[in-house]
This record gives structure tokens, C-alpha cells and sequence, in this order.
């Protein structure tokens, strides 16, 4: 029986949420160590660069793992603490892989401990993300598991009657719509299905075996399987 998700429901705290995410990372990747974040001077000359103080949950964020490129940065891109720039009264911290779109805190905003996140939407207009910072960093973590090496993977376009099956038999994760891609996430501890705009379907597991729940729903005449791999 597939274990549920820590995130099906976020917890109300910062620090019950950094405890996820750690989690999270050395079951998905390996565990936080010592230099894979930045120090508290470095965040701290960022934000005496930038002449604003930077919201508590992005120094955490970035002291934590900020440097784990191997998460962060294999589709689009973290932005150091020397690359952090105020641009149309948001701060930037991460561009979309082809420089689309990209995701900030608005410069108002900047003073609250958890502040909101906001990204660029299709038509290029800042719209929120997030209510808070440390509930956008899961829901990242979420996002780009699927780009991540050394995991089981299926990826293909379902037809409605799929997308139903899936949308009806696997557990949503606790978070609202991933604006860029229109995306929605489902799944168990160690297996993450997205669901985008255009009904394509990446499932994502730490084993094989974890995509069994998956497999169960899809069917041959209404998913097209168009990538494969095993974990």
C-alpha cells in the first residue's frame, strides 16, 4: 500500500515545512549537507547590494539548499544571491529555462517574513503564485522532480476518459495550480504525477515499483506513453 504524501496537506509552520522539505530531498535526491547552501553573510550582502532587506524564508530557503543545482536548476534556473535583481517592482530569484517567464517576490512584499511569490502568467502579467514563500519552495520541489536524473519516469498524453481515472484515483497534492505550466499534482510518498495544461502526463517515481499506483489507471487506448525510463 502506497504511503501518503507529506504534502497533501502543508503544515502551518515555516520550520514544519523546511522538515518536509529536507525530508523530501534526501528521499528524492540525497540528503542536505554541509555547503549546499549559502552562508548568512552572503544573503546578507545580497541584500545590502540590493538595499532591501530579503524576506526570512528565501535566507533560510537558500542557506538551506540554495547551492543544489542538482534540484534547483536542471530545467530553469536559481538564481544566485549575486544574481538576485529588482526589475517592474519584484525581486527575481528564478527564471523559467528559455527565459520566458520568471518567478519573484514584489518589492512591497519584501519585509514579511513568508511573503508571497509571484510569477509572470502567458500574457506577462505578475499574478500570485504563493501566499507564502516556504509553500512555493515545495510546491517547486514538486515541479521539478520530473527533470531530476536516477528516477523511474513515464510520460505521455492522456485522453480526458485518463485524465479522469487519474485525477479520480490518485490523491491530490495540497497545492493550487502551477501557474506557468497549468500543471496540478496527484501522487504518494515516492511517486509524483503532473497533469498540465495540455493534458500531458509526467508521472515520477523514486523506484520502479513506485509507479504501480500510475500504471493501475492508465490504459492503452487513452494514454499514449511517449517516454519511459526506469529508476
Amino acid at each position: 500500500m502506497p504511503q501518503p504524501s507529506p504534502i497533501l496537506n502543508l503544515p502551518k509552520t515555516r520550520t514544519e515545512r523546511w522538515d518536509i522539505l529536507s525530508d523530501f530531498i534526501a528521499e528524492w535526491y540525497h540528503p542536505v549537507r554541509p555547503g549546499d547552501g549559502y552562508t548568512r553573510a552572503e544573503m546578507q550582502q545580497c541584500a545590502a547590494r540590493l538595499g532591501t532587506p530579503l524576506p526570512v524564508a528565501l535566507c533560510e530557503w537558500y542557506e538551506m539548499a540554495g547551492r543544489r543545482d542538482d534540484i534547483w536548476s536542471e530545467q530553469d534556473r536559481l538564481l544566485s544571491p549575486e544574481e538576485l535583481y529588482c526589475e517592474d517592482g519584484v525581486l527575481h530569484f528564478c527564471i523559467e529555462n528559455q527565459g520566458v517567464t520568471r518567478w519573484g517576490v514584489r518589492t512591497d512584499d519584501l519585509s514579511q517574513e513568508d511573503a508571497p511569490v509571484v510569477v509572470q502568467n502567458e500574457r506577462e502579467e505578475w499574478v500570485v503564485q504563493s501566499n507564502q514563500f516556504s509553500e512555493f519552495v515545495l510546491h517547486l520541489a514538486c515541479f521539478v522532480v520530473q527533470f531530476g536524473g536516477g528516477t523511474a519516469q513515464i510520460h505521455g498524453c492522456a485522453q480526458p476518459s485518463c485524465v479522469e481515472r487519474i485525477v479520480n484515483g490518485l490523491p491530490r497534492l495540497g497545492f493550487p495550480e502551477f501557474v506557468w505550466t497549468r500543471s496540478r499534482f496527484f501522487g504518494f510518498r515516492d511517486v509524483i504525477v503532473s497533469i498540465d495544461g495540455t493534458d500531458h502526463v509526467t508521472a515520477t517515481g523514486c523506484h520502479t515499483e513506485s509507479l504501480d499506483p500510475f500504471r493501475d489507471l492508465i490504459g492503452e487506448e487513452d494514454f499514449e506513453i511517449l517516454h519511459e525510463r526506469d529508476g
